[in-house]
């Protein structure tokens, strides 16, 4: 990677204070660029990194400074919650960011690779792959309504990760071991199917290339992004019992019946006006019970990509201390 471009620029940052926001401003400051931050959480302003509190769903900047190029990060990192929160951060909270830093500011976009359609029988998935009419929940259809938002912008690119995990994730590997029953790790499909994980610090390359990609004029649009290799469930499981001290010790339950069973445990949640939803719903089958992967061909191409990070080496080199 050839960060020449971004040192001395001025980048905005939204989400500065998330799990992957944070890592972004940082690799941004280390490369030499100048970061106005942006998020909703206490961050020190420092060095080369301003930090301005600025909830995104509350509406645009009064005023907004400069920026050579902006990195919208913000968004809600669940299957979860009241379509109208999904619909304020990630929709109305896109066009208040978009409306901030006007044309000809050139946007990369972190997005997510769950808006492809998880019944589409092409695998690896690509960045044409048709996306569905309808999405499996408010976080898969906002995030696709907000890269549609974003590609109106006439420079612009659009990152699609899967599964995003690496140091200080809270969110990804700790959930796998939330799903136990009688002693058993609970698990959908048959663990054969492969999946495509991106570890933070892969995906962090990514968006400096694409930033360097916008601010050198060259080709922008929608890019895949994850670790260069896919990792078959079982053995991801494996791993992950393995380094927490936990017998492996598996039970998978066929994906016809735990859809079900997610479907109905989502009625109930929302009868009962729930805030965290179940461990098991619709969308985390589609997501774990088949193959998931993404080809990374366009990425490579056309932005350098060169993923270097792996879940299973990450999870070797004690990744997972104090889960």
């Amino acid at each position: 990677m050839t960060p020449d471009a971004v040192r001395g620029a001025r980048i905005g940052v939204t989400g500065a204070t998330g799990f992957v926001g944070r890592r972004v401003v940082a690799a941004l400051a280390r490369c030499g660029a100048r970061v106005q931050a942006y998020g909703r959480r206490e961050y020190a302003s420092s060095g080369d990194v301003s930090y301005s509190s600025w909830d995104i769903a509350a509406g645009p900047l009064p005023v907004a400074p400069h920026v050579d190029a902006l990195v919208h990060c913000a968004g809600v990192v669940t299957d979860w919650g009241p379509r109208a929160a999904f619909r304020a951060c990630h929709v109305e909270g896109t066009r208040h960011v978009l409306a901030s830093f006007a044309e000809p500011c050139p946007v990369v976009h972190v997005s997510t690779a769950s808006v492809y359609d998880p019944r589409h029988p092409a695998r690896p998935l690509r960045e044409d792959a048709p996306l569905p009419r309808r999405h499996r929940n408010a976080y898969c259809e906002t995030k696709a309504d907000a890269e549609r938002l974003v590609a109106a912008r006439s420079r612009h690119v659009v990152l699609r990760p899967h599964a995003i995990y690496g140091p200080g994730d809270e969110l990804l590997l700790p959930r796998l071991l939330d799903a136990t029953l009688w002693g058993r790790q609970l698990a959908v499909g048959d663990g054969c199917n492969a999946l495509s994980l991106t570890h933070v610090d892969n995906f962090v390359d990514g968006v400096l290339l694409a930033v360097t990609t916008l601010l050198r004029g060259a080709e922008g649009g929608v890019f895949n992004i994850a670790d260069e290799n896919p990792v078959p469930l079982d053995a991801l499981l494996r791993a992950v019992l393995a380094a927490v001290g936990r017998a492996p010790r598996i039970l998978y339950l066929p994906r016809t019946p735990a859809y079900a069973a997610g479907a109905l445990l989502e009625g109930a949640y929302a009868l009962l006006g729930r805030k965290r939803g179940p461990r098991l719903t619709r969308y985390r089958v589609t997501q774990i019970a088949s193959d998931f992967t993404l080809d990374l061909t366009r990425a490579r191409t056309l932005l350098g990509y060169r993923p270097t990070r792996s879940v299973l080496r990450f999870i070797a080199d004690g990744g997972l201390r104090g889960a």
